[in-house]
């Protein structure tokens, strides 16, 4: 698969997400709580975070990992979301950024993120 197939492929599936979907993929994370939280919770040690810190959460989704990730920094962080899919880039807390674009093609300055999750 080249790049500009692969970029269509981001983009196809992200437009097949609505809230009926969106709510249905929250809905499993609650019932299955445990395996999320613990592999979330590994995530975020293999970030090496502290205070202060830019994060940028790629495919951010509903905003699970980027929930952990403020909440152990107490809010002491700025976290971009970058997400492919306008519904899902909708329902993230307004306290996050939010970068709507496709993912095979990220428009970031360099060195403007101290993580990428």
């Amino acid at each position: 698969m080249n790049r500009e197939e692969g970029k269509d492929s981001f983009d196809r599936r992200a437009a097949t997400y609505d809230a009926a979907r969106i709510r249905r993929y929250n809905e499993a994370n609650e019932r299955h709580r445990n395996a999320r939280e613990t592999e979330r919770q590994i995530l975020i040690d293999l970030l090496d975070l502290v205070p202060g810190l830019t994060i940028c959460d790629v495919a951010a989704g509903g905003g699970y990992l980027s929930d952990g990730i403020y909440e152990r920094l107490d809010g002491h962080c700025r976290i971009v979301c970058l997400e492919n899919s306008a519904h899902f880039s909708e329902s993230l807390p307004d306290r996050y950024e939010r970068l709507l674009c496709s993912l095979s093609d990220i428009d970031l300055e360099s060195a403007t993120m101290d993580r990428v999750a």
